[in-house]
């Protein structure tokens, strides 16, 4: 969940293309990790997916009470 936050953070305070990098970058360490040991990436997609779910909502927020 934390890299998920920061993929929110990353696209608002430096660029969005940082975000989709890294993002993608995430996902393709997840997605060889379990090919290769098979630890059920899934769970940390997820994770990561809830981050950016929070992360944004919290940055709507934010934006909305002035405080961004």
């Amino acid at each position: 969940m934390p890299l998920g936050v920061l993929a929110v953070v990353f696209g608002y305070w430096v660029g969005w293309w940082l975000a989709v990098i890294f993002t993608a970058g995430f996902l393709i360490y997840e997605v060889d990790e379990d090919w290769h040991i098979r630890n059920g990436a899934y769970s940390d997609i997820k994770g990561f997916l809830w981050g950016v779910g929070v992360g944004g909502v919290v940055m709507v927020i934010l934006k909305l009470v002035g405080v961004l």
